[in-house]
């Protein structure tokens, strides 16, 4: 079935363009795209290529490719859309501006209404159940219930793997363990250190030859002593 102006649907079963227009469904089974009037102004130029039971829902010149019961709704006219979905299953993009969701399963981006030209450039690329809210050019990169979220709109922001991570600042990548297989040799500048909320910071390096008292734990049981001695022997 195919209403208002200028769409196609090209073999397949069960699919259906309502109340759409410049607009294409291309194969599957049971894909729909429609016009929502009560949030958006208009369903144009949307595509949808052998998939199962995927909707395109009040978007614009977003795509639907392979998948199952993947999802692309809602959008302010004439500033959200461009947004793709490639395969995966129940993946959800709305409320978004050129995002994307490529596999996985049950992974959703989701915009802040009242901010349309803030929510934009995200993605997610595998894993499961993972979520981005109120955000903008982020990233999450498989993993398991991970979420980059918070009151104001987070920038720039990635989380690699992992589960149950939240990422709630600008510019940040956040990881469970970090494995480096090589790295340069070279004079160090400074080193790093760990705070207590796992965020990394720049440390102090020690010059050869010097000594210095390091508290290596509060309870001497561990280790035996709470203070120790260090002399540094390359730098460091």
């Amino acid at each position: 079935v195919t209403t208002k102006g200028q769409n196609s649907i090209l073999a397949g079963e069960g699919n259906n363009i309502v109340s759409a227009a410049y607009s294409t469904v291309i194969g599957g089974t049971s894909n729909s795209i429609q016009y929502d009037q009560n949030y958006s102004g208009s369903s144009i130029g949307n595509t949808i290529l052998s998939s199962n039971g995927s909707t395109i829902f009040g978007q614009q010149h977003s795509t639907i490719i392979g998948g199952h019961e993947n999802t692309i709704q809602f959008g302010v006219n004439d500033i959200q859309g461009k947004n793709g979905i490639l395969g995966g299953k129940e993946n959800i993009i709305k409320w978004e501006d050129s995002s994307v969701v490529l596999g996985g399963t049950g992974n959703t981006i989701n915009g802040i209404v009242n901010k349309p030209y803030e929510n934009a450039g995200n993605s997610i690329v595998g894993g499961f159940n993972n979520y981005i809210t109120s955000a903008s050019t982020s990233v999450i990169v498989g993993g398991n219930n991970n979420t980059i979220s918070s009151d104001d709109v987070i920038k720039n922001s990635v989380i690699l793997g992992g589960d149950n991570i939240q990422a709630n600042k600008d510019n940040t990548v956040f990881v469970p363990y970090l494995s480096i297989g090589n790295a340069e040799s070279g004079t160090p500048a400074a080193s790093l250190a760990i705070q207590a909320d796992g965020k990394v910071i720049t440390g102090h390096t020690v010059p050869v030859g010097t000594s210095i008292n390091v508290v290596a734990n509060t309870d001497p049981n561990v280790f035996g002593y709470s203070v120790v001695n260090y002399t540094a022997t390359s730098p460091g």
